[in-house]
């Protein structure tokens, strides 16, 4: 037996009353009708309306002249149904297949096609969309043929389907919900309402229900769930529904512990406001989750001993979540200490080293005779950290005095540094994180490599008096006149500056991704450098005060 409260709105359009005063003016618009006649069956905030004409599924618009605009979306068949009509303009609904079985669609602007059951499932009903395109309704196994109460009786189950794959996924909720379920309806932003077999109340959530609050908070630490660690909770007791706070009990952690928790998003791109904090045994947040990938991280070293619990929130809107959690006794790598270049740990070329970013980390490297090309290469999560690499020669590696050979800064998850050094001998990489950064701790894999490089087709350069030319290439990049450069000596070029000139933007890059190289700019037959203003841009541009002409 299925029980549901239901109420209608019912507006009745064109009657006044003499005497009565209406609230707002408003009109009314004639849908006309095709064979068959049309019959609407749903609206969205736009004010479009979607239903059937015949056997044919149309979507009708307020815009247009006299009568709106119509379109048809696909065949539905005669026993075919539009259910929802989301505020992009595409449906969903039901229909039945040539074995009888119902068979839940959906479309929009390239037609109808259906939507796939659950595996196992013949039948499925959509019931709803949600603003951005989120299908929901049951599944079960048997035909139309027979009444309402067999669908039921056959366990008819809640899901929603992926608007992108067309692929179902059961909705969670509690377990004591009874074995048949359908989701109703849904509303645009994605709240749903459920009809539950024999009666039963039943709230939309998943099997660590209820942890609403801290006290009530899931165990998943060491002493009472010590297989959870590194493990998505997914897989072992199914994903979590954001409806309301969800709590997680991490249990008691060590001072200096590198705890980092992860969730991630069935439907990334269609939820709104979701996040995770680490809160103390007192339920203060101690830190906070970033968005990475298709879903949000957190990176926190445990600063105080004792419990701690992870704290899930969000709109409300169902959100489905998976969640993991590790917890590294090891805060730092194998290969501290290795603050500063005198403490620099050797690295052999072409091998990659997993390392961690608790500090500034140094290596050192042997670039042997004939070998002029030096590409270091560094990769790491950007929504954690951003790092930054350089390049420092023998005997002059102090950051505070000494400027890199080469650097890279930029804003991806992979620093690369492509230089031809200027000769064999000891070189320092250094591994650093720059003020962007949003945790320390993060874990990164370095590997360095050289080759030979060839010159160029600007040689010879090396001196002002033979600077190379590029006046005709203003605004474009020298590798459009005769290909790229290599710096394995002083390269100077010679550009002549108009009357009336008065800023001069030069911009650098490194190939393959890695960092800039900064520029001096001198006056023709001047001996010292001419740099009235010349700030670095972290897209390698520098500015300088000119004034023209002249070379």
């Amino acid at each position: 037996m299925m029980r549901k409260i239901v109420f209608r709105m019912v507006l009745l359009a064109g009657l006044v009353l003499p005497g009565v005063a209406t609230a707002e003016a408003y009109s009314i618009r004639i849908i006309s009708g095709q064979e068959g006649g049309r019959e609407a069956m749903c609206i969205n905030g736009q004010g479009q309306v979607a239903g059937r004409s015949g056997t044919l599924a149309f979507i009708w618009s307020p815009e247009g002249e006299g009568e709106g605009s119509s379109r048809v979306v696909g065949d539905i068949g005669w026993d075919g149904a539009v259910t929802g009509l989301s505020e992009t303009g595409t449906i969903c609904g039901s229909r039945y297949n040539m074995a009888g079985y119902k068979t839940a669609f959906a479309g929009g602007q390239e037609g109808i096609e259906d939507l796939n059951p659950l595996p196992g499932y013949e039948s499925s009903e959509a019931t709803g969309i949600s603003r951005d395109g989120l299908v929901v309704g049951a599944c079960w196994n048997g035909g139309w043929w027979g009444n309402w109460n067999d669908y039921w009786e056959n366990a008819m189950v809640a899901v929603t389907w992926d608007p992108f794959t067309k692929t179902a996924s059961p909705f969670p909720f509690y377990a004591d919900c009874g074995e048949s379920t359908r989701i109703a309806d849904i509303s645009g932003s994605g709240l749903a309402a459920v009809e539950v077999k024999n009666y039963q109340l039943c709230e939309l959530e998943d099997a660590y229900e209820d942890n609403n609050t801290r006290d009530m908070a899931w165990p998943i630490n060491q002493s009472e769930a010590p297989w959870l660690s590194g493990q998505w909770l997914s897989d072992r007791t199914g994903t979590a529904a954001q409806f309301d706070d969800d709590w997680f009990a991490l249990g008691s952690l060590e001072q200096g512990q590198r705890l980092r928790v992860d969730t991630r998003l069935d439907l990334p791109n269609l939820v709104g406001a979701f996040g995770v904090d680490l809160c103390n045994a007192a339920g203060t947040p101690v830190a906070e989750s970033v968005a990475a990938g298709e879903g949000a991280a957190l990176l926190y070293t445990i600063s105080a001993a004792g419990d701690y619990y992870i704290h899930v929130w969000g709109d409300g809107y169902g959100t489905v979540y998976a969640l993991r959690w590790t917890a590294s006794s090891e805060i730092d790598d194998p290969y501290e200490p290795n603050d500063d270049a005198p403490q620099a740990t050797p690295l052999a070329s072409g091998e990659w080293l997993h390392g961690v970013q608790q500090n500034e980390d140094w290596f050192a490297i042997e670039v042997s005779e004939g070998e002029t090309r030096l590409q270091v290469e560094c990769l790491f999560d950007n929504a954690l950290a951003d790092l930054d690499i350089g390049v420092y020669a023998d005997g002059m590696s102090d950051p505070m005095v000494d400027s890199p050979v080469a650097y890279s800064a930029g804003r991806t998850g992979r620093e690369f540094i492509d230089y031809c050094v200027s000769g064999p001998g000891i070189y320092f990489i250094r591994v650093l994180s720059s003020s962007e950064s949003v945790f320390a701790g993060v874990e990164y894999d370095l590997r360095w490599t050289a080759g030979e490089c060839t010159d160029d087709a600007y040689e010879e350069n090396d001196i002002q008096e033979s600077a190379y030319d590029i006046s005709v290439i203003s605004s474009a990049w020298l590798s459009s006149l005769s290909g790229g450069a290599a710096l394995l000596d002083d390269d100077w070029y010679a550009i002549t500056i108009p009357a009336g000139a008065g800023l001069l933007t030069i911009e650098s890059r490194i190939d393959n991704g890695g960092g800039y190289l900064p520029v001096s700019l001198y006056r023709d037959g001047e001996t010292e450098p001419t740099v009235d203003y010349a700030e670095m841009y972290p897209n390698g541009q520098q500015v300088f005060s000119v004034q023209g002409p002249g070379m």
